[in-house]
């Protein structure tokens, strides 16, 4: 038997489960007691994170946790396990707005999906992740198809445009009479028309009369024919009818969408319910539909105006000579063949999205804002840029922006240790060891100027946090360790030149600022639509240690 309370003050209210699922938040501290009789273990483990044994009491046959925020930094389903039991919990947050993850999210997704993967917690026991990310079964699957589709016809389209396949017709059409133009087709014509004839003797010798049972006439317009090479072949109506197709599945995709997924943006509660978030991927799947259906239509009519005349067929394509022979026809076909094959099926998919880590999916979006920003004021033609990772995460773990007298290095959750460690990634250097033998900021920002031989160094660290705490704990710590116990190696007067703590806020403060001494400490808010700061402190150190024909000189990213 499990029984929670959330303490409020002096007050304790007891959390009593829905379904099974007891709601908690963030920042409440509760106390949680557990009753059996038959305790084999008093290990206890919210996802897979044990709690600090300090936090345990056991008196016979309870376990008692103590008055704690046992759910901070967790976002979502969890779960709390508890002598081999599970408990089910649904996190709510309250330091960023539903919106904001969710944006949180979107940016992410764009700049690398596969990144999902870090973020869902163990109780995520539906949803299946792949090593590309996430996947919406056959969804995904007709959306990979569509982009290739697209892909492979604007490829195409110069082989379509200069070797189209078409068929010699006989096209009949009406013309002004000229004795050049007179057909066989012609005579045949005129003998079924001759009431387009103007029958008046007075015709008789002018150079256009014709004679017909003694009558003298003039004729104005005559049928003739010519051979076209026509564009209306099965082949091209195949082709034009595979882009209806997809429209269609795309059109249905997105009403299907709508119908179960308010894709608005959300509204901002207090508190945020992670289920709320189911959303996102189909937010993502929407804008990703909406943007392929452009590209589609924007195909299809190009090849519509090369294929002049021809009529969309909507079927399941024959494999013909032209298919079979003709290269680009051959991989036109290969493609359309599988149309029907690609599905979507959002019945079972429309399911919630359990997230746990969130103060690590703040980091890693914090390190791609640091990132951007970094790509937004360099000119990257001029530089040599290299990427590496060998974090099982695969999130970027260095990246360097090398140019001949200048670099610039991010390096994400890089440890630096004492002097007696000869080889290391940078020249920060640990000096204290009272306990542990290294120190891991979140971000570290290296400039190197190589004609002077000189390297700034400049640590960030993300805290999913608010200002207060921020302030009151989390600043004294990385003071005492970034620059009271760091140091520059070959620099023993050194130290690094600026301190970032970095926090979900709209404004930040500045601790110290001073033109002329370094370090510099500020704390620094950053999120969706408030990274302008963290965007600013990036141009202001690339601008105060690198040339100016190196930079932009300005950059309307950072403009109010």
């Amino acid at each position: 038997m499990l029984k929670i309370f959330l303490v409020n003050k002096d007050k304790k209210i007891e959390v009593v489960p829905s379904n099974n699922i007891y709601t908690v938040y963030e920042l409440g501290k509760y106390e949680i007691f557990y009753t059996s009789d038959n305790i084999i273990s008093n290990n206890v483990f919210i996802e897979d994170i044990p709690v600090d044994s300090n936090k345990l009491s056991q008196n016979g046959n309870q376990i008692k946790l103590l008055e704690f925020r046992y759910f901070e930094n967790y976002f979502g389903y969890a779960s709390l396990n508890l002598n081999n039991e599970i408990f089910l919990f649904n996190i709510k947050i309250e330091k960023l707005k539903l919106s904001e993850i969710e944006d949180i999210f979107i940016y992410l997704w764009k700049k690398e999906d596969k990144l999902f993967n870090i973020f869902f917690s163990k109780s995520t026991y539906e949803l299946d992740f792949k090593r590309k990310g996430f996947e919406l079964g056959q969804t995904s699957k007709l959306i990979s198809f569509i982009e290739n589709f697209v892909s492979t016809f604007e490829k195409l389209y110069f082989s379509f445009e200069n070797l189209p396949h078409t068929v010699l017709r006989k096209f009949h059409k009406k013309t002004k009479y000229d004795s050049d133009k007179v057909t066989v087709d012609t005579v045949d014509w005129m003998l079924n028309n001759l009431d387009e004839i103007y029958f008046d003797n007075s015709f008789k010798g002018h150079f256009n009369s014709i004679k017909i049972s003694n009558k003298y006439g003039i004729i104005d317009n005559i049928k003739t024919s010519e051979n076209i090479n026509s564009f209306n072949i099965y082949e091209n109506q195949i082709i034009l009818g595979s882009f209806k197709i997809i429209l269609k599945k795309l059109s249905q995709l997105k009403s299907e969408i709508n119908s179960n997924i308010n894709v608005q943006p959300n509204k901002d509660e207090l508190y945020a319910d992670f289920r709320d978030l189911k959303r996102i991927p189909f937010i993502k799947l929407f804008d990703d539909s909406t943007s392929l259906e452009k590209k589609v239509t924007k195909l299809f009519n190009r090849y519509q105006k090369l294929f002049k005349e021809v009529q969309p067929k909507i079927e399941k394509p024959i494999l013909t000579t032209v298919f079979a022979q003709k290269l680009h026809y051959k991989k036109a076909f290969s493609l359309i063949k599988n149309l029907n094959d690609y599905k979507f099926d959002l019945f079972g998919e429309f399911k919630l999205l359990n997230i746990s880590k969130l103060s690590k999916l703040y980091e890693v979006y914090n390190l791609y804002i640091i990132l951007e920003s970094i790509r937004q004021k360099l000119r990257l033609d001029l530089f040599n840029i290299i990427a590496s990772s060998d974090r099982n995460d695969e999130i970027i773990e260095k990246i360097i922006f090398d140019s001949s007298n200048y670099s610039i290095r991010l390096l994400y959750e890089q440890k630096f240790y004492d002097i007696s460690k000869t080889i290391q990634e940078t020249e920060l250097r640990r000096i204290d060891i009272k306990k542990g033998n290294y120190y891991n900021p979140d971000y570290i920002i290296e400039i190197f100027n190589k004609i002077e031989q000189k390297k700034k160094y400049y640590i960030l660290d993300a805290k999913y946090s608010k200002l207060q705490t921020v302030r009151s704990i989390h600043l004294p710590d990385l003071i005492e360790k970034y620059i009271i116990n760091t140091g520059i190696n070959g620099n023993p007067n050194m130290k690094i030149s600026y301190l970032n703590l970095i926090f979900p806020n709209e404004y930040g403060q500045s601790v110290i600022e001073s033109e002329y001494f370094e370090p510099t400490i500020n704390l620094i808010a950053s999120k969706p639509n408030f990274e302008k700061e963290l965007n600013l402190f990036v141009t202001r150190i690339i601008e105060k240690n690198l040339p100016e024909n190196l930079i932009y000189p300005y950059n309307t990213l950072y403009q109010s």
